[in-house]
């Protein structure tokens, strides 16, 4: 038998075709990232308007818990804590049990005497109260623009609502409450802002901690909150859209108001639908929509 033998003659990439090829694969690349990281904006987006939607939602049923009243903006008149709005709201985001540990301690902001069951409360990173676009906070989750260890925000609350009348006295400073309930807001719930973003580490060193009861002068940058109504100058400033950090004092970062990382300010209202908010909204609007009493209509930049 003869047996015949086919030599099949194989050959590799030339050296021109292998960077053909490498060109192709880095054009589709190139083609794909933009398409990836929309989607990825896109994500994060969303994700920060519901976290918006559910504070709104968790005031609801603050309110329906306790007679129609609305959380304070900040709190000192409980027997074992101090604690901002944020801290308020933890039994209503399914964070009931960092709530019950935080009033066995002195404060939520406060390392706790050795032995209590709380441990470092204020370290918690809580997903609600934190913004993907918010490019100040830490890989830890930890407020900006340096590693605190307070678990930081990436939301503030409206104070011309929720801290709009004083009550002296208490652990360390006055109580903010609000003049209002949520059924006899004058100018509606769908008219009037409840919480925006404001990034964690806008603030004077240290940062947006969702732990800290501060409000006062000194303190009030802590403070997950916009829209003093004593700072007549500063409250009712429009949003910042993706300013750069907080850096001393020469950052356009601006702790007294609003800011974002995304291309719009999203707001969440008081009836707790959530909307995007241009950094081009003129101040009467965006004051109409803060100020809770105005009986103005929105402009038609709203």
């Amino acid at each position: 038998m003869i047996r015949i033998l086919f030599r099949r003659n194989l050959r590799g990439f030339t050296l021109i075709e292998l960077l053909v090829v490498i060109a192709i694969i880095a054009v589709l690349i190139g083609l794909l990232l933009p398409a990836i990281q929309q989607v990825r904006n896109s994500a994060g987006l969303a994700t920060c308007g519901n976290n918006l939607k559910q504070l709104a939602l968790a005031v609801h049923s603050y309110a329906s818990a306790n007679n129609g009243k609305l959380p304070p903006s900040c709190s000192r008149d409980k027997p074992s804590a101090a604690m901002n709005i944020l801290a308020n709201l933890l039994p209503y985001i399914e964070q009931n049990l960092l709530y019950t540990q935080g009033i066995s301690t002195v404060t939520f902001y406060t390392s706790p005497s050795p032995g209590t069951p709380s441990g470092q409360v204020y370290s918690a990173t809580i997903k609600t109260f934190q913004c993907p676009a918010d490019y100040t906070l830490t890989d830890d989750g930890f407020a900006g623009p340096s590693p605190s260890g307070y678990g930081g925000s990436s939301y503030a609350c409206n104070e011309m609502v929720f801290g709009s009348t004083t009550v002296g006295g208490g652990l360390g400073g006055n109580t903010y409450r609000s003049q209002y309930r949520l059924g006899n807001i004058p100018d509606g719930t769908g008219n009037t802002i409840a919480f925006a973003e404001r990034l964690s580490g806008c603030g004077f060193g240290v940062g947006n901690y969702w732990a800290h009861p501060g409000h006062d002068w000194g303190s009030y940058q802590l403070a997950p909150s916009f829209g003093m109504q004593w700072a007549n100058a500063n409250w009712n400033l429009t949003p910042q859209i993706q300013p750069n950090p907080w850096n001393g004092w020469t950052s356009p970062c601006d702790v007294w108001r609003p800011n974002t990382g995304h291309n719009a300010c999203q707001v969440s209202m008081m009836d707790g639908s959530v909307r995007a908010v241009s950094g081009l909204i003129s101040q009467p609007t965006w004051q109409y929509a803060v100020t809770a009493d105005d009986k103005q209509a929105m402009g038609s930049d709203w």
